[in-house]
């Protein structure tokens, strides 16, 4: 996009395992083992396997309720990098510099020529890797109206647009992305609309050893 004048990247700090938290005790953790077998069992996201044991099993859990609201701001540990910076070998770089249990993420958020701030459209889905999936991952894209291209995260999938929008015009696409949730990962929706700006991984990380790759082109 050639009104890109910069954009932003950022290192989301370290939370460790919800289990290993501090005040985590016995009936917290029975709770937090039924958590993951319903993951394993539904394939959902842990947070949402949990609370989901939570709304049909009467257990006080008021210190994972409050870890629930976690959320990594962008602006804690940030780095700006130019257009004519922004090649592969300045990125891998900076994932070479990572620490261990860090991670590189691009904020959507990018500062055009012009001298505004503009978001790229960014979806993150919680499906696994699939012909069918991928289907409806495009699907998705065209029924809330974006081009771009698709990413293979190393479990599911990103996605990127092509066409730059405002604050608004990206709260409006979050909120209509809500409609195909599970399926996109509602979760990451909720903390980008905190943020006012969404962020995705581009380096390996946690259990992912390598980077996000592009796949389709939409």
């Amino acid at each position: 996009m050639a009104e890109i004048e910069s954009i932003k990247l950022f290192r989301p700090r370290f939370f460790p395992l919800v289990q290993e938290s501090v005040g985590i005790g016995d009936p917290e953790q029975r709770v937090i083992r039924a958590g993951l077998k319903l993951r394993d069992d539904l394939g959902l996201s842990f947070w949402d396997s949990l609370l989901l044991h939570l709304s049909t099993h009467a257990e006080r859990t008021d210190n994972l309720l409050k870890l629930a609201t976690r959320h990594n701001r962008q602006d804690l540990d940030c780095t700006p990098v130019r257009r004519a910076d922004c090649k592969e070998d300045k990125l891998r770089g900076l994932i070479a510099q990572l620490i261990r249990g860090q991670i590189l993420a691009i904020s959507s958020e990018v500062q055009t020529i012009d001298g505004l701030f503009r978001h790229l459209p960014m979806l993150d889905f919680h499906c696994r890797e699939s012909d069918a999936n991928l289907n409806a991952v495009k699907t998705i894209i065209h029924e809330l109206g974006l081009t771009g291209f698709v990413v293979s995260s190393g479990g599911s999938y990103h996605f990127y647009g092509r066409s730059l929008v405002d604050e608004q015009g990206l709260i409006t696409l979050l909120s209509r992305s809500l409609l195909f949730s599970p399926i996109v990962d509602h979760r990451w929706v909720a903390h980008q609309l905190l943020e006012r700006a969404c962020g995705l991984r581009i380096s390996p990380g946690k259990e992912y050893q390598s980077c996000p790759k592009v796949i389709a082109e939409i």
